[in-house]
């Protein structure tokens, strides 16, 4: 009697022990009868689907179960699926107010000791999580798979052998060619010409290059040659073994055209800046030669008529009776017109041909002509110059003298300037003349548009002769505010 109480004593107590295992386990785990009433639930179960446990027993099954294929292959083919004693099953609960819990749900078949069979017992593990994981990452796949089939670039994917193991929609529409006749061969088969050189060195067990892209010609199956550039990366697992390369390919046959394009207009304008500058020369060479031959005819024949004049007017004086102080006064008069035309004539031919300028160089060339404006005008001009050679290329010389010239020409007839500063430097390889007045200025806008064939010739010159040169020339000017002329010539 005592060893049958201590039996039945140990089996409370085993009893006692697999509750508390039931109740505690995470997973769910239930007990159901031979038509599919739940008998027993553990805590986990019942907390889960959020049911008092006096709710759940006697609930069928497949009440609690969204798809009642357990209750099918329980239920009514309970000999034929239970052969191997029990089944595996992915489905989702139905907890209290329409909770969903996915997870795989292993039934054990109960039979008593006639074979017949009496009930299931199940054990369900909640695999909700990873469900929603596999959904997420399905879900990023599937809009990874929507950008890369959207890309116009193309995309290749090569393993460490280089062979390519993926390639997407734009990559097979470059080259015309179907999916399987791309996918096992190497991205170098594809390459025209040396251009694969590159890329076999950028295969990749090698280091970390910041910029691997390169510019090759890819051959399509038509035969079409195809300008591109790749820019591969390298793929690397979470140990940085190198696992392959992921390609971007960009056909770059517009930007090639446009290229070409750009170059050709480029070349067409530096033939028309070249002609402009050649026309530019011939029209200042023109220029001075009319400057030369209008000073040599004012000099030699003018200027030779007038001192015969003036000098026959001082024979015709002294011939005359000094009782005739009125004729005598209007002669002498006269003589003084033709010294002053003289001295015009002489101040003209110097400004179109200045022979200061052959003799002595450019400083000494700007001194004296300033000297001489300020001479006739009510203008102060202020020189200064530093480091500029005696001598030097007499054509850039020329040029320089023309551009104050003239500069001084307009300040003299429009600003009303009372002072002038005139810098003459050289820096470095380069002669700069700025001209800075104190006038009333102009509006550059206005002053620079030309109307009908006419314009500010004056200043168009000065430009050309500098531009001509290989020089610069730039004009600041506005209304009321003077204006600055900069010349630069380089040496």
């Amino acid at each position: 009697m005592e060893e049958l109480l201590l039996e039945i004593a140990n089996v409370r107590q085993s009893e006692q022990k697999f509750r508390t295992f039931v109740n505690t386990a995470s997973d769910f785990m239930y007990m159901a009868d031979e038509k599919g009433y739940f008998t027993f639930v553990n805590e986990s179960m019942s907390r889960s689907l959020a049911y008092l446990e006096e709710e759940i027993i006697g609930m069928h099954i497949s009440q609690a179960v969204k798809k009642v294929i357990v209750e099918e292959e329980i239920l009514k083919k309970p000999t034929k699926s239970m052969a191997q004693g029990e089944i595996s099953i992915e489905v989702e609960w139905i907890g209290k107010g329409g909770k969903e819990i996915y997870g795989e749900i292993k039934v054990i078949a109960l039979y008593d000791s006639e074979g017949k069979f009496k009930g299931s017992r199940g054990v369900f593990r909640d695999l909700t999580e990873r469900k929603r994981a596999e959904t997420a990452l399905q879900e990023s796949e599937k809009r990874y798979r929507m950008l890369v089939e959207s890309m116009r670039d193309g995309l290749v994917i090569q393993d460490d052998g280089d062979i390519i193991t993926y390639v997407n929609n734009s990559f097979l529409n470059m080259l015309g060619y179907p999916e399987q006749e791309i996918i096992g061969r190497s991205i170098l088969d594809f390459i025209d010409g040396p251009g694969a050189s590159p890329i076999q060195k950028t295969r990749m067990k090698h280091m970390e290059v910041s910029d691997r892209s390169c510019e090759v010609v890819l051959r399509r199956k038509d035969g079409l040659k195809i300008p591109s550039i790749i820019s591969p990366q390298p793929i690397y697992d979470h140990d940085r073994n190198f696992l392959g390369n992921l390609s971007v390919v960009t056909d770059i046959t517009s930007l090639k055209q446009a290229e070409n394009a750009l170059r050709l207009s480029n070349e067409i304008l530096s033939n028309e800046h070249d002609q402009r500058k050649m026309l530019s020369k011939r029209l200042i060479d023109f220029l001075e030669q009319i400057r030369l031959q209008i000073a040599m005819e004012l000099h030699d024949h003018i200027g030779q008529n007038l001192t015969s004049f003036k000098m026959s007017l001082e024979v015709l004086r002294n011939q005359l009776r000094p009782s005739d102080p009125l004729l005598e006064s209007q002669i002498k008069a006269i003589e003084e017109k033709a010294v002053q035309l003289l001295k015009d004539v002489k101040n003209i031919s110097h400004g179109l041909r200045p022979s200061i300028l052959d003799a002595y160089g450019l400083e000494s060339s700007l001194k004296e002509s300033f000297n001489e404006i300020q001479g006739d005008r009510d203008i102060e001009i202020h020189f200064f110059s530093s480091n500029v050679p005696k001598r030097f290329d007499r054509e850039k010389e020329l040029a320089i003298y023309r551009i104050a010239q003239e500069a001084l020409s307009n300040i003299c007839k429009h600003s009303r300037a009372k002072n002038v500063h005139v810098n003459l430097i050289r820096k470095d390889c380069c002669i700069s003349l700025s001209v800075e007045d104190d006038g009333e200025g102009f509006d550059q806008e206005e002053i620079m548009k030309t109307s009908l064939g006419k314009g500010p010739l004056g200043l168009l010159i000065m430009r050309e002769r500098a531009v001509q040169l290989d020089g610069e020339l730039t004009i600041e000017s506005g209304i009321g505010k003077g204006t600055h002329i900069l010349a630069e010539i380089p040496i």
